[in-house]
């Protein structure tokens, strides 16, 4: 499967925050960079911001793209499975 369309399939799945215990964590995370950020320069803070998402992100690719070929994978096997249930019947 092309990876540059699984790369594009990631970036547009940028899900809305949906529960209220993932609402309250982003309020207490963007609390805790709004209060650490007054005591940073704004290298520091930028610096400090990028290592976090380069750590919540870092295999969040590979794993959606590991997801999205299982997916595709099961699809194949079920319609397999389909063909050959309607060619015995």
């Amino acid at each position: 499967m092309n990876h540059n369309i699984l790369h594009e399939l990631f970036l547009i799945a940028d899900p809305i925050p949906s529960s209220p215990e993932e609402r309250a964590a982003i309020r207490r995370f963007d609390g805790l960079c709004a209060a650490l950020g007054e005591k940073l320069t704004g290298e520091e803070a930028d610096r400090l911001l990028s290592a976090a998402v380069a750590v919540g992100t870092a295999d969040l690719e590979r794993s959606f793209i590991r997801g999205f070929q299982l997916g595709m994978q099961l699809t194949a096997a079920g319609l397999q499975g389909e063909k050959m249930l309607s060619s015995t019947t």
